[in-house]
């Protein structure tokens, strides 16, 4: 089993800004979202 640095759950806007803050302090994380796309919900609105 892989271990990661921080899992970030959701993929959304929060999500994606979350983890570009990780990574720029040198963490590697995991994003995991339910869907196949990245974007959260704002594109069906």
């Amino acid at each position: 089993m892989e271990q990661v640095d921080v899992a970030v759950i959701g993929g959304g806007q929060s999500g994606l800004a979350a983890a570009h803050a990780l990574l720029r302090h040198g963490l590697t994380p995991v994003v995991l979202k339910a869907s196949a796309r990245p974007a959260g919900s704002w594109p069906r609105y």
